[in-house]
């Protein structure tokens, strides 16, 4: 009897050593994975942060090259030669400005912070947008166009994501062609509330075992020895987008035939066509805002080559009065001294940034009644939301689009 109470009790001891060590493996283990998540996020943090310094340190000097360029294209003086090469300016451009927005959409993607904004959309609008931008590119590669859609046809998507998706299918259907071939868009309904959207291309095709591959970001399946331009990251954005929309992309490709690149949305309500995208379009010529009176505009901003931009800009209006100061405390003393209009402001100032500027005009000198428009290379996603949630009346990010700029300005010197 005593021999079995005393082997009762070196199980019962032993138990509760191999409870202790499951208590302190589960323990150690559980400190690993905080430990690991702890890492994880400050990683992303330190992701974020590089991305939005990148973004804003790219976009800076881009506003310049692509701005002047813009400026150089009014200027019905140049000669035909210096014209186009104010054409290949703006097309280099314009293509870094893409390769820039990819990665950052990629990673918003990653992180889960992308938007989309559903809504009902007029396709064949989006299709004549996204035909003017790839019609120079389908001529230099002697690419025909063919685009069947009904008149009328509207979908429910993010109109600023699909046309995203359309420009990247339509981009690489005409840059991985065959010289002298076609690029086909159809748009068909199936069945009742969907409404399937189609591109295919008479290029050279892709193997079943690349089919995968080919959305793998950065992998080009051997085009980055090719003089064809791309970042390889562009179907990759482009099937997340359609995911997010709640669409697959679906793909079938043959060597020597082409490939075929489809997805499907859908079906919105025809009534409400007339109320589509009222606020996104902004037809803008700096002749419009001669239809603005006599107004005064402050320009609040440290970088003298954005001045110098937008001096450009808006001495071509006779009408408007134009005053800049490189640093906030100049800048208020002139809104005191001169009450304008309308004022510009940059976000990244020395001594006070642009919202605490903002923020003291409103709050302490009354200017709460003064459209306030930040111009910025801050335009990460959050920044936007927190420039509109502080009372900006439009928050434009570098680089600038001259006529969206011109429509802006006009619309805030109305509104006052």
């Amino acid at each position: 009897m005593l021999i079995d109470l005393t082997a009762q009790k070196q199980i019962e001891a032993e138990l509760r050593d191999l409870n202790e060590q499951l208590e302190n493996q589960v323990e150690a283990r559980a400190a690993d994975l905080n430990a690991a998540l702890l890492i994880a996020e400050h990683a992303n943090e330190a992701k974020s942060q590089f991305l939005s310094r990148m973004s804003h340190e790219l976009r800076t000097p881009l506003n310049a090259v692509l701005g002047f360029a813009q400026l150089l294209k009014l200027d019905s003086g140049l000669e035909e030669m210096h014209g186009n090469y104010v054409e290949e300016i703006l097309g280099a451009s314009h293509h870094l400005l893409e390769l820039i927005n990819e990665v950052l959409d990629i990673a918003k993607i990653e992180s889960g912070n992308i938007d989309m904004t559903l809504q009902e959309v007029e396709l064949n609008e989006v299709l004549d947008e996204c035909l003017a931008l790839v019609g120079a590119l389908a001529e230099q590669y002697q690419i025909s166009l063919d685009v069947q859609c009904d008149k009328g046809v509207v979908v429910l998507s993010d109109r600023t994501r699909l046309k995203q998706v359309l420009l990247n299918l339509l981009s690489n259907a005409i840059k991985y062609n065959n010289k002298g071939g076609e690029v086909r868009l159809t748009v068909e309904s199936r069945g009742e509330r969907q409404i399937r959207i189609e591109i295919a291309d008479t290029g050279t095709g892709i193997s079943n075992g690349d089919l995968e591959l080919m959305f793998q970001p950065f992998n080009r399946l051997g085009a980055e020895n090719s003089t064809i331009e791309g970042s390889g990251i562009g179907l990759t954005l482009t099937r997340h987008i359609v995911e997010l929309m709640g669409s697959t992309l679906d793909v079938v490709s043959e060597l020597g035939k082409g490939s075929s690149f489809w997805f499907e949305l859908p079906a919105g309500d025809v009534s409400k066509q007339k109320e589509i995208d009222q606020k996104l379009s902004l037809p803008i010529e700096m002749e419009l805002l001669s239809k603005v009176g006599a107004r005064t505009v402050l320009y609040i901003e440290d970088n003298p080559v954005n001045l110098m931009f937008i001096q450009q800009l808006l001495t071509r209006c006779k009408n408007i009065k134009l005053l800049t100061a490189e640093a906030p405390r100049r800048g208020i003393d002139l809104a005191i001294e001169h009450q304008p209009d309308l004022i510009l402001l940059d976000i990244n100032l020395p001594e006070m940034d642009g919202y605490q500027v903002m923020e003291y005009l409103q709050e302490k000198l009354q200017f709460d009644t003064t459209p306030i428009i930040a111009i910025t290379a801050n335009a990460m996603q959050e920044d936007i939301e927190r420039g509109i949630e502080a009372g900006f009346t439009d928050y434009l990010t570098k680089p600038l689009d001259i006529r969206h700029f011109y429509g802006v300005v006009e619309k805030a010197l109305q509104l006052n």
